[in-house]
């Protein structure tokens, strides 16, 4: 769940209740502790190129002595051999692996916020892209949530000024930014590209938008309904459906919905989501099948799971709260 959504979803439950607010946010919220009991969490799941690993992020403590601290891991899900990527005493989070495969972008808030980072897919290489003060601001809180084209020649990612997000889009190498949506008053998050890199998606006020990479054509694709909150929008790499998290604000729950490129055909992956609460969806590259963050069966923590792109077969990948 990216950084950038949090505030959109606390200011939308807190609206549910009649306070009078700024336009929200895009966002999730975590899961709550249960007292006493130690569980990990994870979120964020992308499959590599390839097809076979899955990178995600998830709380390395190991006791409940230990703070919490996310870090990167790559799962083989042939043989559920599970390789950390990162070290670092501080959230990283957001893996977005890159067109061949061969480097990993990440949100991590080892300089103080959350930046922008890459790094080859072994680990190897990190290197800081973006910097706190995009431009001449100097009150925002950070860049998150990267997202590569498909060319590889571009990553759009969530940069939070003053405490409004918007989209803005970069070379590889952190160079040549600029703005790609900024709303007048409020925020955008989640980007996806479309397989031929023409459009990008993405959550905004009131649901999820799409606009053309040259500017052109912002269009509105989904409402939310009263209570609830669209997110974490996912292009399917066939370039003709769309994945998104539809979250229930009332009742702390969540869906993945799926409709087709222009909003039509809206509707939820699961009859009933598994543990009451999905989130995170993420194609496979072929298209087959959905990767999602859900509750562990045994009610600790939460795990990666993936699904047919039709909600059936559900397969746990990651075994984090088992024990």
């Amino acid at each position: 769940m990216r950084s950038t959504d949090a505030g959109r979803m606390i200011l939308g439950v807190l609206a549910l209740f009649g306070v009078a607010l700024a336009a929200p946010r895009a966002g999730a919220y975590e899961e709550e502790e249960t007292e006493g009991v130690f569980m990990r969490s994870c979120e964020m799941p992308a499959w590599s190129p390839d097809g076979t690993r899955i990178a995600y992020s998830a709380d390395a403590a190991m006791s409940m002595e230990e703070d919490v601290n996310y870090e990167i891991y790559v799962i083989q899900l042939q043989t559920g051999a599970i390789a950390r990527l990162t070290t670092d005493p501080s959230r990283d989070t957001d893996p977005a692996w890159s067109p061949d495969g061969s480097r990993i972008a990440f949100s991590s808030d080892r300089s103080g916020q959350s930046e922008v980072w890459i790094m080859n897919a072994d680990g190897s290489t990190q290197m800081q892209l973006t910097r706190q003060h995009f431009e001449d601001d100097k009150t925002g809180r950070g860049n998150s949530g990267p997202a590569w084209s498909p060319d590889g020649t571009i990553i759009a990612f969530s940069s939070d000024r003053a405490g409004k997000s918007d989209i803005v889009i970069m070379a590889p190498d952190g160079t040549e930014l600029r703005y790609f949506v900024a709303f007048p008053t409020t925020s955008e998050g989640d980007s996806t590209w479309s397989p031929d890199g023409q459009r990008i998606a993405f959550s905004g006020e009131g649901g999820v938008w799409v606009r053309n990479l040259d500017g052109s054509a912002l269009t509105q694709l989904t409402v939310e309904p009263q209570g609830t909150f669209d997110g974490e929008a996912r292009w399917s790499p066939t370039g003709t459906k769309i994945a998104l998290r539809r979250a229930d604000l009332a009742n702390h729950g969540a869906n993945i919905y799926v409709m087709n490129d222009d909003g039509s055909d809206l509707h939820p992956l699961f009859a009933n989501p598994p543990s009451g609460r999905v989130d995170d969806p993420a194609w496979s590259p072929n298209g087959a099948k959905i990767a999602f963050v859900a509750g562990n069966p045994n009610g600790k923590g939460e795990e990666i799971f993936y699904a047919n792109a039709d909600g059936t077969g559900i397969t746990q990948v990651t075994h984090l709260n088992d024990q």
